[in-house]
């Protein structure tokens, strides 16, 4: 169970992450208030299937984290606005991807 706990979500896609949450939250329902023997041995079947069906996601969080924070760097006023709107729609995207805050860059 502990190691289910440490696994982290920017890893894994959403839908596999989904799945996983719910097993392991069933998992620690019967920790905290277990049903019967038979029960406790389900959830962990379940939670034991799920993080086995845990899909990576292909991104490289911390890679995106730091590009990000090199991108929040840079100034609207430096740029045109032709060039600097399509950036910052990008940017969001990616911001969102990776679970920061969706503030635009050059704007703090």
């Amino acid at each position: 169970m502990d190691a289910a706990e440490a696994l982290n979500r920017g890893d894994y896609t959403a839908e596999s992450w989904q799945a996983f949450q719910k097993a392991l939250a069933a998992a620690r329902q019967q920790l905290v208030s277990p049903e019967s023997a038979e029960a406790v041995a389900s959830a962990l079947d379940a939670l034991t299937k799920a993080q086995g069906a845990l899909v990576e996601s292909g991104v490289d969080v911390d890679a995106l984290t730091g590009a990000i924070t090199a991108a929040d760097k840079l100034q609207q006023s430096d740029y045109t606005a032709d060039s600097w709107k399509p950036f910052e729609q990008a940017l969001r995207r990616r911001q969102e991807r990776a679970g920061e805050p969706d503030e635009p860059a050059g704007r703090r």
